[in-house]
């Protein structure tokens, strides 16, 4: 979009939009200049779950939706390339639990890409958002979180809050540290299950994302720098969009409860069109009629 300023020596009761112009004795001048999206989430990951290094599902994990959309839906939305998980490194999947086609082995439900496994951590990041993370941590459009470590959720729900009142629209939540959601959370998710996603949620963390609630549901992309990620997990999480290791991936402890992990390729796509800072682009300024 284009962002108009025009100045005058004197207040003049016109539109923003037209050309400023000066009259005896007086003086007007207008620049303006083309912005465009730089999106947070440039490019979206394929599947629920992307490990650089290793993924060992040590207790139950589910993945994919427990009532399964149509084969049109699934195709387009939940399961693109028919994988469900993207691995670098080696892949403990005995206790994966896919919820997809009946029949489908879980070998041709996880990928391991040595390409994957082969980039550097920043390559990683870079991979996913396209630019280094100094300058995605410092974008206009960034909101840091510090201290969250040991309690995160009240932090977490004042930064992403859901409209009417969300005062962060369209910004990225960066985690200095770890990330522990300590008590049940919605986040990015609407009330109401049935309803649809309309204000997901991009979450950065440098380091691991603990989600230790009895209830926690999340939609959008969750982002962990962390070496090792070890979602040792409580009694009900869902997560609807994405995961990305930027190490190991370890999924442990979370015992008798439900552990879901749905790909959801329409909640990454809002979040790339949604999600970022504007940006001049380049040649487009004028200080000129």
């Amino acid at each position: 979009m284009r962002v108009v300023s025009t100045g005058h020596t004197s207040f003049v009761d016109r539109p923003c939009e037209e050309r400023g112009e000066g009259t005896a004795g007086e003086a007007a001048a207008t620049v303006s200049v083309v912005v465009a999206l730089s999106s947070g989430l440039a490019a979206p990951p394929g599947v629920a779950l992307t490990v650089r290094s290793d993924l060992n599902v040590v207790s139950p994990m589910r993945l994919l939706p427990n009532a399964l959309p149509t084969p049109q839906k699934l195709d387009a939305d939940w399961m693109p390339n028919g994988w469900l998980a993207r691995v670098g490194g080696a892949a403990n999947t005995a206790n994966l639990q896919p919820n997809n086609v009946h029949g489908t082995p879980i070998e041709a439900l996880v990928a391991t890409d040595p390409t994957l496994g082969g980039l550097t951590s920043d390559q990683m990041f870079a991979s996913v958002f396209k630019m280094n993370k100094a300058t995605y941590k410092n974008q206009p459009a960034t909101v840091v979180l510090n201290d969250c470590a040991a309690a995160c959720t009240d932090k977490l729900l004042a930064a992403w809050q859901p409209m009417p009142d969300r005062i962060n629209p369209g910004r990225v939540i960066w985690i200095e540290g770890d990330m522990t959601v300590e008590s049940d959370a919605i986040v990015g998710c609407p009330a109401n299950p049935a309803d649809p996603v309309s204000d997901p949620v991009l979450i950065v963390a440098t380091g691991n994302i603990n989600l230790e609630a009895d209830s926690v549901r999340i939609c959008g992309l969750l982002y962990s720098q962390a070496a090792g990620w070890n979602n040792a997990g409580p009694n009900d999480v869902t997560l609807q969009g994405a995961a990305v290791a930027e190490g190991n991936f370890v999924a442990s402890g979370i015992g008798g409860g439900s552990h879901w992990l749905e790909y959801r390729a329409d909640i990454l796509s809002q979040l790339r069109l949604s999600t970022g800072s504007f940006v001049r682009v380049p040649g487009s300024w004028r200080d000129f009629p």
